[in-house]
């Protein structure tokens, strides 16, 4: 026990040692280069993902084998991780460019309040749960509303409520979020 302690010291000693003898600037441009290189990867990655979910939106693709994907593909622990080096790198710029901030992105919370927000209020539903569709010109309502989800019988149009408000109000996944969030 005693030996182990003392082997624990040194090794203490000899990472204080090391501390001291690197020099702040190359470990600072160091950290940078690493975070930046994570950054550029993972963003590469992301935006593959983003416009394949963006293309199966425009197809119509069913809801749940986009969710499915998202899932499978990790989405939200990459864009967690992404932010997260966002900020640090963020912190690791001299203090005049910290005024950027990250004040325009949306949380994971902004989009579960989002996911939340009443269908009733992006379109008008009945009370049988059914509102015109408004993908189609439909005389009698075909579009189902229930638990936050959308199905229209006619055109098989589906999703949840940031993407009916996508489409119905001609916005980008960030921009509906926020307006949902203003409402």
């Amino acid at each position: 026990m005693l030996k182990m302690k003392d082997t624990i010291m040194r090794t203490e000693e000899r990472i204080k040692e090391l501390k001291r003898e690197i020099d702040p600037a190359w470990a600072r441009e160091r950290r940078n280069a690493y975070i930046g290189d994570g950054m550029v990867r993972l963003f590469l990655e992301l935006k593959w993902f983003h416009e394949w979910y963006l293309d199966a939106t425009k197809r119509d693709v069913a809801y749940f084998i986009k969710a499915g994907m998202r899932s499978y593909f990790g989405w939200d622990e990459k864009v967690k991780r992404y932010k997260k080096l966002q900020k640090d790198f963020l912190y690791t710029l001299p203090e005049k460019y910290r005024k950027t901030t990250l004040n325009d992105a949306i949380t994971d919370a902004d989009i579960e309040q989002a996911r939340e927000y009443p269908l009733e209020r992006v379109v008008d539903v009945d009370k049988k749960g059914f509102a015109l569709c408004p993908f189609h010109d439909d005389r009698r309502p075909s579009l189902y509303c229930r638990g936050g989800f959308y199905y229209c019988f006619s055109c098989e149009a589906n999703g949840d409520v940031i993407d009916l408000a996508m489409k119905v109000w001609g916005l980008s996944f960030t921009d509906a979020v926020k307006r949902i969030k203003e409402e």
